[in-house]
């Protein structure tokens, strides 16, 4: 779902929310400024702009664009290993489309997004954050919050060997 806010018209009938002037898709009222929308496929990467209709008819005339991008994808990593302190900056290498809005890195499933740099159509970089030593992670990028690629090569972390003295 996308969530469009604004003035929403009168209830006039069936909402409608239209991508680009493609027809229309059913248009679920949250509330009196929002409703939310199911986007459409989309033959090819792009923005468009997305309409609203109160009557199933007349689509508004201002509106936002919703960009649609192909998925990331992932295919190795460097490095593969780094200290459980974190800090370590990753670079992945895959498919990372330009018209993303959040991209941002995972360290598995339960733990917190760390934010990511696109510094082409092919590099993706994150800084680990602190992890535990020994122990493998497998990183999933995101370019717009909610859908997750994973990389099948893990990271592992480990600590850091320690020196206590000389002699």
């Amino acid at each position: 779902f996308i969530v469009i806010e604004g003035f929403l018209g009168g209830d006039d009938g069936t909402r409608l929310c239209r991508f680009g002037g493609w027809g229309g898709v059913e248009a679920h009222v949250i509330n009196d400024t929002r409703a939310a929308c199911v986007a459409p496929a989309a033959a090819a990467e792009g923005a468009v702009p997305v309409q609203i209709s109160s009557n199933a008819q007349d689509f508004s005339t201002h509106g936002a664009n919703f960009a649609y991008f192909e998925p990331a994808v992932l295919s190795q990593l460097a490095p593969s290993t780094g200290p459980a302190q974190g800090d370590t900056r990753i670079t992945l290498y895959g498919n990372f489309s330009a018209l993303g809005s959040v991209y941002a890195c995972q360290f598995d499933e339960d733990e917190p997004v760390v934010p990511a740099t696109r510094e082409s159509a092919s590099e993706l970089v994150c800084v680990a954050r602190p992890l535990l030593a020994s122990t493998s992670y497998h990183i999933s990028v995101t370019l717009n919050g909610d859908d997750y690629a994973q990389l099948a090569v893990p990271f592992a972390a480990y600590a850091l060997p320690i020196v206590d003295g000389l002699s």
